[in-house]
């Protein structure tokens, strides 16, 4: 028997599941072969893609009469479905209630294709996303816009993750525009990008925010220096609420460290002292500060 056969009958199967509603399948793949997305157990179902829009608009339909789908992630590296990928397709996805998680993996990321339509289904059917991940992800061509315009729309996200996409300073002022004011998100990823100055500066925004509820900020390896760090430590003077920002891997040398060390503990004066940030609480990863003449250095990496 084929290969092609063989994932023809496995998604028979999974359809069946879909659309009987089968309470114990909560997460769901659809990608092309191979994947690199591995999870295992009944809860957890997968869909193969290729150039058949008719299979392809029939899983999509069964996913929005579906009411125990909890997440769903697509990966496609070899944009197999994004020559046939129209809204129609797509249409389905914008009639489930049950999806609160999605996620975006090896897509390219750009004005048309699967990415695109499955951003613009969400776009419309954004009241109960609270969960959103791309990685490694190729974003060009006015994808970056399609991107924005879908997370300003979902305003109950908690949880944003943008890793590995080369994600560039103009790109998060987008990102920036596209969050602010959302009330519930309390954590971002952009780690492994190409955020430098211009993009902590946008960041800076939203930190210095009143209205701004974010924990946890990870911007590990990205392209940041010493004065993007100053940036994010200013914003983060009168922030009482996030816990965590992990900076490391970055091209930040003990001045930058130094900066964090101002704001948690200025000892110009009592009163500044008093007032000093005493929330925040890691920087970086544990192990990675600790470097001659920083007074961030501590034995096991952290505040």
């Amino acid at each position: 028997m084929s290969s092609n056969n063989i994932m023809d009958m496995m998604n028979v199967t999974t359809l069946k599941r879909i659309q009987r509603d089968d309470p114990i399948l909560t997460h769901f793949l659809m990608c092309e072969p191979p994947t690199t997305v591995s999870r295992q157990g009944s809860h957890f179902d997968t869909a193969y893609i290729d150039s058949d829009d008719i299979g392809l608009k029939s899983i999509c339909d069964s996913i929005g009469k579906n009411s125990h789908l909890e997440d769903i992630c697509f990966d496609t590296p070899n944009g197999l479905g994004d020559a046939v990928a129209r809204s129609e397709i797509f249409e389905g996805l914008k009639h489930n209630t049950s999806i609160n998680s999605l996620g975006l993996s090896r897509c390219h990321l750009a004005s048309q294709g699967v990415a695109h339509e499955v951003l613009k289904a969400y776009e419309e059917n954004y009241k109960h996303l609270i969960k959103f991940a791309i990685w490694r992800c190729a974003i060009r061509n006015g994808g970056i816009r399609s991107l924005a315009s879908t997370l300003s729309r979902c305003t109950r996200l908690t949880e944003i993750s943008l890793s590995s996409c080369h994600i560039t300073d103009s790109m998060v002022e987008d990102l920036v525009q596209a969050v602010h004011g959302h009330a519930e998100l309390k954590t971002i990823e952009l780690r492994d990008n190409d955020i430098r100055k211009r993009g902590c500066e946008w960041l800076s925004t939203l930190l210095q925010d009143s209205k701004c509820n974010i924990v946890n900020l990870d911007l590990h390896n990205n392209m940041i220096d010493d004065s993007g760090a100053k940036i994010l430590a200013d914003a983060l003077v009168d922030n009482n609420k996030v816990w965590s920002i992990l900076l490391d891997e970055n091209h930040i040398s003990a001045g930058g460290w130094n900066a964090f060390s101002n704001i948690l503990c200025n000892q110009s004066s009592i009163d500044k002292t008093y007032r000093s940030n005493h929330t925040l609480c890691m920087i970086a990863s544990f192990g990675a500060v600790k470097m001659a003449g920083s007074r961030m250095y501590d034995e096991d990496g952290v505040i």
